[in-house]
């Protein structure tokens, strides 16, 4: 199929889910969806081939593509966040991603965007998060890994405002803490003392450091003695000395 349009019209989106459907990996559709846990129908097309896609679309019209926002099958949002991820101008980036956020409803769908180091997007970070949708939230933390080296305070202020018990986004508070500590430590562990975080974000957490192989044992070990226990009903942070 011809991905280069001038134009996307109503047929060509036709054809084109036609064409997803007919490349797709039978034998994967089953373990795909219950390894990214949707609720969309699922093609189980290799991420690399939909990237392909995605840049064949970019080299014409993308966004005639992208204003349809497809959205039947999984592999159709994930090529929608590889076009957005080539998007540098702002205004018309989060154009797009109001838009995708309606329709994703599992991790794959929020992981795979990425962002540039515009300050911007630490004010979107902040609004995602306080937003109602917890893939929205987990977008909104997914952002904050563009500013770990230059915006560390930034980041341990918008995390503050994370109050959740959805499993998707406390992994993603947990995955954030943990690269914050592997590039940032000393301002982490400041941050991991003066503020109550709950104990599945703190044990995924030190769970990530532990499988990393960016630190020393050393530091494995010093962050393994931070841990939370529940008192009287209240999180509270201790060091056992």
């Amino acid at each position: 199929m011809n991905l280069i349009k001038d134009v996307w019209t109503e047929n060509d989106m036709k054809s084109f889910e036609t064409y997803l459907i007919s490349i797709k990996n039978e034998e994967k559709i089953d373990w795909t969806k219950n390894i990214i846990n949707t609720k969309k129908k699922v093609l189980a097309i290799k991420s690399n081939i939909l990237k392909n896609i995605a840049k064949e679309i970019y080299k014409g019209n993308f966004q005639s593509f992208l204003d349809y926002m497809l959205h039947n099958y999984h592999e159709e949002i994930i090529i929608n966040a590889f076009l957005i991820n080539k998007i540098k101008d702002y205004k018309l980036k989060t154009k797009y991603l109001s838009k995708y956020l309606k329709y994703i409803d599992n991790w794959a769908a929020c992981d795979t965007l990425k962002f540039d180091n515009n300050i911007k997007y630490l004010e979107l970070s902040e609004k995602y998060i306080e937003k109602s949708n917890n893939f929205t939230k987990r977008v909104g933390i997914i952002i904050l890994f563009t500013f770990i080296k230059t915006n560390i305070n930034e980041i341990f202020e918008i995390l503050k405002k994370i109050n959740s018990n959805d499993y998707y986004v406390n992994m993603a508070y947990a995955w954030v803490l943990c690269e914050c500590y592997i590039k940032k430590p000393k301002e982490t562990i400041n941050f991991l003392e003066n503020n109550q975080i709950n104990t599945f974000v703190i044990n995924k957490m030190v769970s990530k450091i532990n499988d990393s192989y960016r630190l020393t044992k050393e530091e494995k070990e010093k962050i393994k003695k931070y841990k939370n226990n529940f008192f009287n009903g209240n999180i509270i942070n201790y060091m056992i000395k």
